[in-house]
Formats: structure tokens, sequence, C-alpha cells
């Protein structure tokens, strides 16, 4: 194999930079999900073009033994951590 072959000949590069070859990555232009999208059930029926999402009841509240950790780690450090109940 010639080193031509491999890395091409002056001429060649010189129409490839004349012709401006493009490279084309279908990842960058297509996001995560335009393959889901391609195969989705199309909404064709007006009564389901009209549909509106779900509306779920509010969820109840947490328990009081429930508690978010602050942001800041010195805080809860300086805290001990809450005695439970045992039976």
């Amino acid at each position: 194999m010639s080193v031509s072959a491999i890395i091409g000949s002056p001429e060649n590069r010189r129409r490839r930079r004349r012709t401006g070859d493009r490279v084309l990555v279908e990842a960058a232009e297509e996001g995560d999900g335009a393959p889901h999208m391609k195969t989705r059930p199309r909404k064709t029926q007006p009564w389901d073009i009209r549909r509106k999402p779900a509306v779920y009841p509010p969820l109840p509240p947490l328990p009081a033994e429930w508690s978010f950790a602050p942001a800041d780690d010195s805080v809860a450090a300086a805290q001990p951590p809450p005695q439970l109940k045992s039976e």
C-alpha cells in the first residue's frame, strides 16, 4: 500500500478543500427523544387533539419525621439526629 493511498495525494486534498467536504453527524442533529418521536402514534382525531393532560389530586403532606437535609453540612453536624420512638 502506498503512502498516498493512506493520507491522500496533494491533488485529492486540494479537491477536497475546494468542494468543502462535510461530515454528517446524526447524533448532533437529533436529540435523544428524536428516534422515539418518529414511531409514536399521532393524534389525528379531534377529541384526541383537544384532550388535556390528566389532573391528579395533590399528594398528602409528608410525615413530621421526614425533613429536607440542610444545604450546609456544618449545620447538620451541629444538630444531633432526632430520637426515634422505640416500642
